[in-house]
């Protein structure tokens, strides 16, 4: 009785988990229905084998039978709607259900059984040879029918749809066999018949592996509460077992089978636990970086709408100058300069970006005397700032290892900043000096300087001072950046001093020359260094 009660208890409760802890669906109610039946089957089969009249017993054997058709007639319709096959068949099933009723209605008449014969085992007296020829047909035939759509389904089937039909098939195959060993092998070939009762037991691995393939992949941890009701239920027919009235050998039998069910519960329940873990963990990280992306996702697209809105401006200012139709004096032509400089700088920057962006760029270093190749620049750094002095000052020889167009690239941009930022005709300082066994390049200015709230923002993509907007329409942002990554791919850093309105000194430390004359590294490697 303890495995019959039980069975049913488990049956019902992942067929409720099913349900009604998830989104409603056809399927999932044929399958609650399903768990229903073989709940109702597993109880009638118990009483036919427990009752002491023939009279309660044939009873009890034409509610099996019926549980029987009833129990095939929902699993085929289950088996068409899990596989969306049953719009298909839908002008058929009026017939198939009459069929059903036919054939249901034939197990309570004499038609299929007209007696029993108790003795150690229950023997059924067969009244017609039609009666179970129709009853084997439909059940079997339903049976089959369910199971090839679902094999077909499959070999079609990839992904999630193709994992759950697998699951479903694996619990149904599991079920058949141990039913079949269990209460046919052994007691027709062995006379052990001490399991016999335990059949609705032998249900559970199709109830499942139905269960779990139904709603697994519905972000519903169905596996670990399957797993556990299955456990709680064996650990209570084990221990009804042990205290039970049966013979000895009997009992020791059972309780071996038992135990051994228990054990595969209890392994499965710690190895799903891991696996859970394990799942949860991956989809922290994953959602991690989803979060990110979307972050970048949406700065990139903030970026992409800004960057038009700011080159628009620039052109905008020059057509109308252009278009006023005033003389074309110097104060004009250089707005248009200031203009077509702060635009040229924006899109050399936007392109570098997007380079690194896309792992694109390589530097390529090489041994270089640092205060020769910034002597050799000074001309071209006296073009970007004409109305400012430039100063560069130099010690001694000083090899570096470096690429040279990358560097420049930089000192470019904070030149490119220190003329926007400070007064015309104001110096500004290019120093090449060492400390610390480090090359070090500093930019320096007499300008408005930088406030310190901004100090640790403005590396940063995009980041502008307030005000700065305004001033210099055309302007990214991301110069700071850019000379940034460059000093760091040089295994080198960045540093900043600044106070408001008395000027800014970047600082560019890098490696001195390596025995090495050429390297090569890609952005990936400088993540991973760094």
């Amino acid at each position: 009785m303890a495995a019959t009660l039980l069975s049913v208890i488990a049956n019902l409760l992942i067929g409720l988990v099913v349900l009604f802890k998830t989104k409603p669906r056809s399927d999932k109610v044929l399958f609650f229905l399903l768990t229903l039946s073989i709940s109702a089957w597993s109880i009638a089969n118990y009483l036919s084998l427990t009752s002491g009249s023939a009279e309660h017993t044939l009873l009890w054997m034409r509610v099996v039978m019926l549980m029987a058709v009833l129990q095939v007639t929902i699993f085929l319709l289950f088996a068409l709607s899990y596989t969306g096959k049953i719009s298909r068949v839908k002008k058929y099933l009026p017939l198939y259900i009459i069929g059903a009723l036919i054939v249901g209605m034939i197990t309570q008449t004499p038609i299929l059984f007209s007696g029993v014969v108790l003795d150690n085992t229950v023997h059924p007296t067969i009244a017609s040879p039609l009666g179970i020829a129709a009853f084997a047909i439909f059940t079997l035939g339903s049976f089959l029918i369910g199971i090839i759509t679902m094999l077909q389904t499959l070999t079609r089937a990839k992904g999630i749809t193709r994992k759950s039909l697998t699951l479903m098939l694996g619990g149904l195959f599991s079920m058949f066999i141990l039913l079949i060993v269990f209460n046919f092998v052994l007691p027709s070939l062995l006379h052990i018949y001490q399991f016999i009762n335990l059949g609705p037991l032998f249900t559970l691995p199709f109830v499942y592996f139905t269960a779990v393939a139904i709603i697994e992949f519905e972000l519903f941890d169905i596996k670990i509460i399957t797993t556990r009701i299955l456990l709680y239920v064996v650990s209570a027919i084990l221990l009804v077992e042990l205290f039970s009235d049966t013979g000895a050998s009997e009992q020791i039998q059972r309780s071996i089978f038992i135990t051994t069910l228990g054990l595969i519960c209890f392994y499965l329940v710690k190895k799903i636990e891991s696996e859970r873990f394990l799942k949860s963990k991956q989809f922290y990280e994953l959602s991690q970086k989803h979060r990110h992306l979307r972050k970048d996702h949406q700065a990139n697209m903030l970026f992409i709408s800004d960057i038009a809105h700011r080159l628009k401006t620039p052109l905008a200012i020059i057509q109308f100058k252009t278009d006023a139709g005033q003389p074309v004096n110097t104060t004009v032509q250089n707005e248009i300069n200031e203009v077509a400089k702060t635009t040229v700088a924006t899109l050399r920057n936007i392109v570098q970006t997007g380079k690194i962006d896309a792992e694109l760029v390589q530097l390529d270093r090489k041994n270089i005397d640092l205060s020769d190749w910034l002597k050799q620049q000074e001309p071209e750094f006296a073009a970007l700032a004409p109305q400012h002095k430039i100063m560069v000052e130099t010690d001694q020889p000083l090899t570096t290892f470096i690429d040279p167009l990358f560097l420049r690239e930089a000192l470019y941009n904070l030149v490119d900043n220190a003329r926007k930022f400070s007064p015309a005709g104001s110096p500004i300082r290019i120093k090449a000096t060492t400390h610390l066994q480090q090359a070090v390049l500093t930019v320096s200015d007499t300008g408005s300087g930088i406030a310190k709230k901004d100090l640790a923002h403005i590396f940063e993509r995009h980041f502008q001072a307030q005000g700065t907007r305004q001033q210099f329409a055309g302007s990214a942002g991301l110069g700071l950046s850019l000379v940034k990554w460059v000093a760091e791919a040089h295994d080198g850093h960045i540093e900043v001093t600044s106070s408001p309105k008395q000027g800014t000194t970047f600082s560019i430390f890098l490696p001195l020359a390596k025995t090495t004359t050429t390297s090569h590294k890609t952005i990936k490697q400088i993540a991973t260094e760094s």
